[in-house]
């Protein structure tokens, strides 16, 4: 109790047995409902929130911190190289159906028809990946 006398964080004419009072008075008044729930499990760090916003809200971030292009890119990383990838794949596919009329006919129908399927794979990843963001 000196030390914060000395420092003036309180009045010296405040005892131990004045500040056990005061505090027990003001535990006891929130102890009622005047204080939210929430603030009975501690605080939530930003990590959470944002993990909490995903799952029960849908939203992307409850808050983003970003100070710079590198915090921005390392968190979006691996999208923008899905997202690369899934288009390259699509561009890949379309040359095989552009370029498939020098084969057998068998093969042409073949490549055509996977390719395709590829384009379609392609689709549907896109609308998971949407959705997972939405």
């Amino acid at each position: 109790m000196k030390i914060v006398q000395i420092t003036a964080l309180v009045n010296k004419t405040v005892t131990w047995h004045t500040w056990q009072s005061f505090l027990a008075d003001v535990l006891h008044h929130l102890a009622g409902s005047n204080v939210h729930d929430r603030c009975e499990y501690g605080e939530l760090r930003l990590g959470r929130l944002n993990l909490i916003c995903r799952l029960k809200w849908h939203e992307l971030t409850y808050f983003n911190v970003h100070r710079d292009y590198s915090s921005y890119f390392g968190q979006n990383y691996t999208t923008l190289v899905a997202l690369f990838a899934l288009v390259s794949v699509a561009l890949s596919a379309m040359q095989v159906m552009t370029n498939v009329n020098v084969v057998p006919a068998g093969a042409t129908i073949t490549s055509y028809q996977f390719a395709i399927a590829t384009l379609i794979a392609l689709a549907g990843s896109c609308a998971v990946l949407f959705a997972s963001y939405i």
